[in-house]
């Protein structure tokens, strides 16, 4: 299961095909601070001040072991012009340097690189940060690419399983997840909530505020032959509204809960702080 993430997350986004329980010593997180300017004990450091002067050097120094691992990265924007792939295979954590670790507009440390899917070959070869290792996590840490309109490009390529993102930021141009509209735009009813992606995509808004940027038909079509299940509960605002949406799955009455979106272990892997 993979997901490529392109766009501003301010929160918590957790991404997790059901896998293994993640190892009891991943789950002693940190305890969320009003700030984290210095490396956490045990963490390597990366930037002006730190071990290492680059990501990939500390994520190689950490070698072929599966013990539980941090890295914290001091301020900076750090141009990582072949991209970061992670593949290490223990539980991993990087932290950012923040001075408020509970807002992503406070963070200090950007990856950044600029290539598109049709120079690379790939979307994961356009990665900013191409993350297969399983039980990671990231914390207060922007991920841009800024390969412009040309194309795909990707910020972040999720390949693993348990993957966590708080106080993220996500920029590139396509495929995004959220999008602020220049001043003065007129979006109302402009955008879709999605369409399919292949032929058996699964989606629901639940819970949710929707503005009245939100098209009255809600989705829109895509692939050939495509078989969504696209679902809305609960939601609110002037957008929320399904007497007009055209591909809307069956009338949903009731909604997702964490188990079955993250599995009954997912308080094992998900910092439930946030």
């Amino acid at each position: 299961m993979r997901f490529t993430l392109s766009k501003l997350v301010s929160a918590i986004l957790c991404l997790a095909p059901l896998g293994d329980a993640l190892p009891n010593a991943a789950t002693e997180v940190l305890p969320r601070a009003a700030g984290r300017t210095t490396p956490p004990s045990g963490c390597l450091s990366v930037g002006n001040g730190g071990q290492y002067g680059s990501i990939t050097e500390a994520i190689n120094a950490l070698g072929s072991g599966t013990a539980v691992a941090c890295i914290f990265i001091y301020p900076g924007t750090y141009t990582v012009a072949d991209g970061v792939s992670v593949k290490y295979k223990g539980p991993l954590t990087l932290y950012g340097s923040t001075t408020d670790t509970s807002k992503q507009n406070a963070n200090t440390v950007t990856f950044t690189r600029n290539r598109g899917s049709q120079d690379a070959g790939s979307l994961d070869a356009s990665a900013t940060f191409n993350i297969v290792s399983n039980n990671f996590r990231a914390y207060n840490i922007n991920f841009r690419n800024t390969y412009g309109t040309q194309g795909q490009a990707v910020a972040v390529a999720a390949n693993g399983d348990k993957q966590g993102y708080y106080a993220c930021g996500f920029y590139g141009y396509q495929d995004t997840l959220t999008i602020r509209a220049a001043s003065g735009a007129n979006v109302a009813g402009k955008v879709f909530l999605g369409r399919p992606w292949r032929a058996l995509p699964r989606v629901i808004f639940q819970n949710s505020d929707l503005s009245d940027v939100v098209h009255p038909e809600g989705w829109t079509t895509m692939a050939e032959g495509a078989t969504p299940e696209f679902r809305e509960f609960q939601n609110t605002g002037d957008g929320s509204g399904t007497s007009k949406r055209k591909w809307l799955t069956s009338p949903t009455t009731a909604g997702v809960s964490k188990t079955q979106l993250w599995g009954s272990d997912w308080k094992t892997w998900v910092d439930t702080a946030w």
